[in-house]
């Protein structure tokens, strides 16, 4: 499971939400937890696109590519 939120959501917060989540899984299955520094939740969309991007691909090929 990989949990990407944005350091400056307007619309939720994040340690109630996103870290929690991570929180309750880390140690049942794999799973990640990044915050991408100085965006709000809509900004994740643009300002933090790419890295967002990277981070999904990066999961992808460790996780769930066939090898």
């Amino acid at each position: 499971v990989l949990i990407i939120d944005a350091e400056n959501d307007d619309l939720i917060k994040i340690k109630e939400h996103g870290q929690l989540l991570y929180e309750l899984i880390k140690d049942k299955v794999p799973a990640k937890y990044e915050v991408i520094p100085g965006v709000t939740h809509f900004e994740i969309y643009t300002k933090g696109r790419l890295q967002a991007i990277k981070l999904a691909i990066d999961w992808y090929d460790e996780h769930l590519k066939k090898k």
